[in-house]
Formats: structure tokens, C-alpha cells, sequence
């Protein structure tokens, strides 16, 4: 289990400094915003994962159509013309590479909105942390001031 290259022990130590700062009541608050955040994040990354996989499905589909319309028995509509199997042959290539670009476009597209939620989730843990550990501080020190 490694989730954002947080090992098992990694998380033991963040979660008994987490209540020892914060107490064990706001602890369970925070791991369960923590929680829904990470399943938002989930549910998002699985529905762009399929949108993906859909759309290299179809550019799949529609290369094999145009390969086995290429290499069916039926003469072209054009026929007659001694230029065609070259034509088809550049067109065919075209259609290949545009295919491929369209495929590994989106996954460094996929890959790069990764890392960037990445380091925004980062940033949010510690500003959420720093959050926590100000709003202790104020309120020992409010205490400190009562009882002074």
C-alpha cells in the first residue's frame, strides 16, 4: 500500500503526531475530510481513465474499419486510377499517425493534471496542518492568558 509514496509505518507516525497535536477528536474530523477528499479524487481519476479508454476504443474501431474496407474485395469507386494503392497507402499512414498522436496527447495530458493534484493535495495537507497547529497554539495561549 502506496498511496502518494506514503508507506504503512510512514502513516503511523503521521497519524500519532497528528493526535498528539490535535487531539483524537479533530484527528477523526480531519482523516475523514481526508477521505472524502481522496474519494473525490478516485471516482474523478477512474471516470477520465474511461473516458480515455473509450476514445482509444473508437480510434481502434476506426482504423480497423478503414483497413478492412482497404482490404475488401470491393473496387474502389474510383477505380481505374494507377495512383490509388499509393494514395490509400499515404492516407492510410496519415490516418495512423494521427491516430497515435491522439492517443499519447491525452495520456501526458492524464499524467501531467496527475501531478499537478498531486502537489496541490500536498500543499492543502500542510496548509491544513499548519491551519491545525496555529489554531492550537492560539488556543493555549488564550488559556495561558485566563489562568495568568
Amino acid at each position: 500500500m502506496n498511496f502518494l509514496n506514503v508507506g504503512p509505518w510512514e502513516l503511523a507516525v503521521i497519524l500519532i503526531i497528528a493526535i498528539l497535536l490535535v487531539g483524537p477528536k479533530r484527528t477523526i474530523e480531519i482523516a475523514q475530510a481526508i477521505r472524502r477528499f481522496s474519494g473525490q479524487l478516485r471516482s474523478m481519476s477512474s471516470e477520465f481513465t474511461s473516458l480515455i479508454q473509450a476514445g482509444i476504443q473508437t480510434s481502434e474501431r476506426e482504423a480497423s474499419q478503414a483497413l478492412d474496407d482497404m482490404t475488401s474485395d470491393k473496387p474502389a469507386p474510383t477505380a481505374g486510377s494507377q495512383d490509388e494503392p499509393q494514395d490509400a497507402e499515404r492516407e492510410t499512414s496519415e490516418s495512423l499517425a494521427d491516430i497515435i498522436k491522439e492517443g499519447l496527447t491525452p495520456i501526458a495530458g492524464i499524467r501531467a493534471e496527475l501531478q499537478a493534484t498531486e502537489r496541490e493535495t500536498r500543499q492543502a495537507l500542510e496548509d491544513i496542518t499548519t491551519n491545525i497547529v496555529r489554531d492550537e497554539r492560539g488556543a493555549k495561549e488564550g488559556q495561558n492568558e485566563e489562568s495568568g
